[in-house]
């Protein structure tokens, strides 16, 4: 949201107020027209910790499935 505040030019507080909907759209701009920094960038980030997150994933959901039986 803070992300969207910047480039809406809104202050955070008015843009928590929009619906899921308006910030999914602006999410949407904001992603379509930095698209080349996000490839760049943070593509690569988020595939070297895909792993990492996957392993951590997998370790919540061993310990619910075993909690529950």
């Amino acid at each position: 949201m803070a992300a969207i505040a910047i480039v809406v030019r809104k202050l955070h507080e008015s843009v928590e107020a929009f619906s899921l909907d308006e910030a999914i759209t602006l999410a949407t701009l904001l992603f379509e027209v930095n698209i080349d920094f996000f490839v760049q960038r943070v593509a690569p980030t988020l595939q070297q910790d895909d792993v990492r997150i996957n392993v951590q994933i997998n370790d919540c959901l061993a310990g619910i499935l075993s909690s529950n039986g």
